[in-house]
Order: structure tokens, then C-alpha cells, then sequence
């Protein structure tokens, strides 16, 4: 026996294995300022990843086939503000400071099929 639950447009497969990978990803990250100093650093971020449940299965009308699709995706985020700490002197404080949603949960999300 399979169980699948969809809630809210998500889904929930117990073959799924879409989850939340926290401190193993690195971006780089710089900014400029208005007169175009920079501030730049490495940022951890949390990224999702695994496997959802994709399907096809054949139809009387054509392209005789209907696929079910979905995607690991963040399903839950969190503004939060983080610091660049190697600053050219002359770069003002907007330079210094990035903002981005943070990834908090993952799941898995059906993609519509595209229309021919």
C-alpha cells in the first residue's frame, strides 16, 4: 500500500525523499553600493533536494499520455537579514547588509503540464 496526501497543493508520498539540507551549500555574495564600493561573503544556505513522485499514464485523447509531475521546493521561508563582512573602506552601509528568504521546510509540489 502506497499513501499519498495532498494538502494545500503539496503533496506527501512515503517513497518521497524530498528534505531540507542545512550548512553543506555556500553561495558568494557581493554587493555594491550606489558609488560602487563593495562588501562580499560567503553565506550558508539551506537548500532542498531529493526525490517526488512523477507519473504518466496513457489517454484515449491525444498525445495519448498525461503526465503527473512534482518537484522538491521550499514550502515554508523566513526573511532574514545577513551581514558582508569584507568591505571595501568607503563602502556605505547598504553595501553591507543582503537580505533573502530563507528555506525553513520542503516539500513537494505538483507542476502543472504545459498547454500545447
Amino acid at each position: 500500500m502506497i499513501l499519498t496526501i495532498i494538502q494545500n497543493g503539496y503533496s506527501s508520498d512515503e517513497r518521497e525523499t524530498c528534505s531540507l539540507f542545512k550548512g553543506n551549500h555556500t553561495i558568494t555574495v557581493t554587493k555594491a553600493d550606489e558609488n560602487g564600493h563593495k562588501c562580499n561573503g560567503i553565506i550558508a544556505i539551506a537548500v532542498c533536494g531529493g526525490m517526488c513522485s512523477s507519473s504518466e499514464k496513457g489517454t484515449h485523447f491525444f498525445p495519448h499520455r498525461e503526465n503527473e509531475n512534482s518537484a522538491c521546493v521550499p514550502i515554508e521561508t523566513t526573511p532574514i537579514r545577513h551581514e558582508l563582512t569584507n568591505c571595501e573602506e568607503e563602502a556605505l552601509p547598504t553595501a553591507r547588509w543582503i537580505e533573502f528568504n530563507e528555506t525553513k521546510q520542503c516539500g513537494c509540489k505538483s507542476i502543472d503540464n504545459p498547454s500545447n
